[in-house]
């Protein structure tokens, strides 16, 4: 029932960005014209919004990748997202390290984060970080790290932006074309969730667990 929940979740996601580039091709002049006015606060504002949107888990902002993409052209806008989504991530990681409650560290994901990270090489757990960030919010993995993991900020800051990069880049490309490539790139992205939530999971479960943890 989880995974069905979680594959709705997807493509009601995956709709509601077909819809919003829609909308936005359908008004490009006024998008344009409403971002130049804007400029430099504009962009930060977006930033900003798009930073807020992981530190503050409740809210959800890839549905403004389209209009983004319109307003600032496809490539700043991605560029725009990575880098508010990586502040953010940057930003749950810290609060999470410094002020995170000790009875979630105690919990049993968290207990077997800690010792897959430990029994595994280095290179090994961050390409898992990658493959979480692709296959999971990015808000709840940076909190999740924060909390348990070791990893350093370089080496988070690298697994997160890689995990980040590819997804930003072509759905803000895709939100200007037509709509039949857009659900193509939605069917392709939700495949792409799934195969990644897969091996995800795959190497989460079968990692030693916590009672092995020293």
């Amino acid at each position: 029932m989880k995974y069905t929940k979680y594959i709705i979740g997807v493509l009601l996601t995956v709709a509601l960005f077909v819809a919003l580039a829609q909308w936005s091709q359908q008004h490009v002049a006024l998008l344009q014209e409403l971002s130049s006015q804007a400029g430099f606060v504009g962009v930060f504002s977006y930033i900003t919004i798009m930073a807020a949107s992981i530190v503050f888990a409740p809210l959800g902002t890839a549905f403004l990748l389209p209009v983004a993409a319109t307003s600032y052209g496809p490539f700043l806008a991605a560029v725009y997202s990575i880098v508010g989504w990586t502040l953010g991530s940057v930003g749950a990681f810290w609060i999470a390290r410094h002020f995170g409650f000790k009875k979630f560290k105690e919990t049993p994901v968290m207990r077997r984060i800690q010792s897959y990270e430990a029994s595994v090489p280095k290179l090994q757990f961050y390409g898992l970080m990658v493959l979480f960030r692709v296959a999971l919010p990015v808000d709840g993995v940076s909190y999740a790290l924060g909390l348990v993991s070791t990893i350093s900020y370089p080496a988070f800051i690298v697994t997160t932006v890689l995990g980040i990069t590819p997804l930003a880049f072509v759905f803000t490309f895709a939100s200007t074309l037509s709509a039949t490539i857009q659900i193509a790139v939605g069917v392709f992205a939700t495949g792409l969730f799934l195969a990644a939530s897969y091996v995800a999971y795959r190497g989460y479960k079968n990692n030693p667990g916590p009672k092995d943890i020293q």
